[in-house]
């Protein structure tokens, strides 16, 4: 019975991981059909910015920089409009590799994955993003600004991963919309649609862009659970500091 107790869980483990590398490779075709399709967008007149149409700004164009947030420093780097940027135009994308839940790495910082509506369980991670601005060692720039290290091939792509969430609807200015890539209608249905940052109200040159996270990011709550435990874990070894009992020598014995 214990043996095939143990053939049954090995089976299943093998039909799990048989699901994972099966996602795996749609994720990977998924990429390569992005960049095709994205390729092709980028030859098209009309999202050459023709008829008026604002396109998502990435580091190299300067429609978005990044700078130590106005949330504070436990917010750390934070994405500021580098133009004056009108409701409803796009800001930038929220780039990042597709993936899915079973291909994340033991361990992985997950507050940069946002997940994709209605796709199978699609993931974006945004890490790479922030990675690639945190490498740079030059940082910050003389502007006060931070980027990427030069030849990165993140100065080109979107930057909406370094968005913060000031978990105060007032200051919200920006939400996500998941849009299909242009081109023929039967490669788009075979796209993961990709994250769009859009602004809900005017937005000044120089402001902090800020979107409510919601379900949109589905480990955040993981991460904040791991934030409280930590800061739990810090008062009681401070208060256990504050009554630790101190030997000190009996001065009439002396």
């Amino acid at each position: 019975a214990a043996a095939a107790a143990h053939s049954g869980a090995g089976a299943a483990a093998a039909e799990g991981g048989g699901r994972a590398s099966l996602r795996a490779e749609r994720a990977a075709l998924n990429e390569r059909e992005i960049a095709h399709l994205l390729a092709a967008t980028e030859r098209a007149p009309a999202e050459a910015g023709q008829g008026g149409e604002a396109r998502p700004g990435t580091l190299a164009d300067g429609r978005v920089v990044v700078a130590p947030s106005r949330l504070g420093a436990a917010a750390g780097l934070g994405l500021f409009a580098g133009v004056d940027i009108r409701r409803g135009e796009p800001i930038t994308t929220y780039d990042g590799p597709v993936l899915y839940k079973e291909q994340l790495p033991h361990g992985h910082d997950v507050s940069y994955v946002l997940r994709v509506p209605d796709s199978g369980g699609a993931l974006i991670d945004g890490k790479p993003v922030a990675d690639a601005i945190r490498s740079n060692a030059a940082n910050p720039a003389s502007d006060g600004f931070h980027y990427p290290l030069a030849g990165s091939e993140w100065w080109e792509r979107g930057a909406g991963a370094m968005c913060n969430d000031p978990r105060a609807p007032p200051l919200y200015n920006a939400r996500v919309a998941f849009r299909r890539p242009r081109g023929s209608r039967s490669a788009a249905e075979l796209a993961t649609r990709s994250a769009v940052l859009l602004a809900t109200r005017d937005i000044a040159s120089g402001e902090e862009v800020y979107f409510n996270y919601r379900s949109e990011k589905p480990f955040e709550h993981l991460r904040r659970e791991r934030q409280l435990q930590e800061l739990k874990r810090r008062h009681k070894e401070e208060r256990f500091d504050a009554i630790r009992p101190v030997w000190m020598p009996n001065a009439a014995a002396s």
